[in-house]
């Protein structure tokens, strides 16, 4: 864990690893590789962390031989389903020592409309990788064929399973969002956000409490925050619009180990009396969260947001906020063996959102009818295509109310640091630089610079020696504003 936050001595964490992978340490430093001698027995048959090659380690599975996450479940008419996590299924293992409080920040997150390439390259069937079984039940899936369709709610319009019956109609609006070329300033794609998150212009952080170090521990408290960024954010990287973000922005240099993340005073539940390097509780957290076969499982609180804000992003993204319900994270956690450092991997959030919640992040951006309706058929498919319900059990008779959503996302250990106190912007009260202005008469144009001056006049001419008369003014120049003025005799 970063040294700077009052981590636990070298011999403390070097008995934490000993109950990670079960050997001595100078054991582990000979081996560095894959051993079965490192393997630990799971809580049902399954394995346990390995030290790999690149000396990480890894919580394991622990779930039994086909060494799959816990939570994987058969649907009511048979099929295979990614299933959700629930609270009831903590281990039953003895609590032991705690670690100090990590701190955990998202590095790279997708909602399913892009590729998990390095590029992030659009491709509207990776929703159907992304997500969880929110409602226990397998509506046309094409990994579930020859049963009937089970409905969580009622609509025509509504959007079939992904693989295993995964629940991610919000993956096909941000991929809806990207036909639209009119919404390009506003920069909804996942290589903005994931160039934001590498640069550091944005994040959401983790704060795990009361966590032994192990592969199973019954009970942790997560806390929830949102940052605006590095403290030392100085510089663009990602670009300045949202339609000129570097082919390559992958290749940039991310933020570093040290740089303390600025914190948003609006997630505090306290805005004093605490450390530079640490954080009191948020209003979104999980006091009964837990760790089996080295999965962290926690239920958000409903609702929970998640903002990735752009006011530091140079222009290149507005950013996104979401209100969501029903929410749950699953993350792989993982020690570097080398660095001593924890990561999150394999990072799934799964929830609902309501349609008009995100109607109005969308005005709070600036998507206020100024697109002359190319917007429309984004605002017709995120009204037509609800495929969840808000609140409430799955029932087949009640209209579906809500989106669901998954997102896959990875973390890494972070140093909080100043807080700051955001604004959520009012609805309709600014646009990107690049997208036209708001109340403006359609066509709208969207804003840029100033026009051209007009050219220079031409000058007279002479008069002839027997009294002639002077010649005609010159033509007035062509301009990107009006017309020069023309000379005069």
């Amino acid at each position: 864990m970063l040294k700077d936050m009052g981590s636990k001595s070298l011999a403390g964490r070097r008995l934490a690893w000993l109950s990670i992978v079960g050997v001595s340490l100078g054991a582990a430093y000979a081996c560095n590789e894959y051993d079965e001698s490192l393997l630990l027995p799971g809580e049902t048959g399954g394995t346990g962390g390995t030290v790999d090659g690149g000396g990480g380690v890894s919580g394991g599975t622990g779930g039994g031989p086909d060494k799959t996450p816990f939570w994987h479940e058969k649907a009511a008419n048979g099929c295979d389903t990614e299933g959700m996590p629930t609270a009831d299924q903590r281990p039953t293992t003895a609590d032991s020592d705690d670690l100090p409080p990590l701190y955990l920040g998202m590095i790279t997150m997708g909602f399913g409309s892009a590729k998990n390439d390095k590029a992030r390259t659009p491709d509207p069937e990776v929703r159907n990788t992304v997500g969880f079984d929110i409602d226990g039940r397998c509506t046309d899936s094409t990994t579930c064929t020859g049963q009937a369709a089970e409905l969580g709610c009622k609509n025509d319009n509504a959007l079939p399973d992904g693989d295993q019956c995964r629940d991610n109609a919000f993956g096909g609006v941000i991929s809806k969002m990207a036909e639209i070329p009119e919404l390009v300033p506003y920069g909804y794609t996942e290589a903005h956000w994931n160039c934001g998150l590498l640069h550091g212009e944005f994040m959401q952080m983790f704060k795990l409490t009361g966590y032994n170090g192990t592969l199973n521990d019954p009970q942790v408290r997560v806390d929830m925050y949102s940052s605006d960024g590095a403290d030392g954010l100085a510089h663009d990287i990602c670009g300045s619009t949202g339609s000129n973000i570097p082919s390559d922005w992958y290749d940039n240099v991310a933020w570093l180990e040290f740089d303390p993340f600025r914190v948003s005073k609006r997630y505090l539940t306290k805005q004093s009396g605490f450390e530079m390097g640490t954080l009191p509780d948020s209003i979104y957290a999980d006091a009964s969260a837990y760790v089996r076969n080295g999965y962290l499982i926690v239920q958000l609180p409903d609702p929970f947001e998640i903002w990735l804000t752009g006011e530091r992003s140079y222009g290149h993204t507005a950013g996104i906020r979401l209100l969501i319900h029903r929410g749950v994270i699953a993350g792989k956690l993982e020690l570097n063996f080398q660095t001593e450092n924890w990561s999150i991997s394999e990072g799934t959030l799964g929830g609902v959102i309501a349609p008009s919640d995100f109607i109005s992040n969308l005005k709070e951006v600036g998507v206020c009818g100024n697109l002359c309706g190319a917007e429309q058929p984004l605002l017709d498919y995120i009204n037509q295509h609800a495929d969840a319900l808000v609140a409430g059990d799955p029932n087949p008779d009640a209209n579906c109310d809500g989106l669901s959503l998954g997102m896959q996302f990875t973390a890494k250990e972070i140093l909080p640091g100043p807080i700051f106190d955001p604004q959520v912007p009012a609805e309709c009260s600014q646009v990107p630089s690049d997208a036209p202005p708001l109340n403006c008469g359609c066509p709208c144009i969207p804003m840029g610079g100033a026009g051209g001056t007009g050219g220079t006049a031409g000058t007279g001419g002479t008069g002839g020696t027997s009294g002639g008369t002077g010649g005609t003014g010159g033509v007035g120049g062509a301009t990107g504003g009006a017309a020069g003025t023309g000379g005069s005799n």
